[in-house]
């Protein structure tokens, strides 16, 4: 019930919170500075 509140329907894991980090860490995230990267889930997008 409190899910389908959620705007992707489901809650989250820690597993895409991880998978940022690592991204924002990686050499593919070189040139990112200064910006906020969202992962909540859609809450921003709403």
């Amino acid at each position: 019930m409190l899910a389908e509140t959620q705007p992707m329907t489901r809650f989250s894991t820690p597993e895409p919170i991880g998978a940022a980090a690592v991204f924002l860490y990686s050499e593919a995230a070189a040139t990112i500075t200064g910006a906020p990267i969202s992962v909540d889930g859609g809450w921003v997008a709403q």
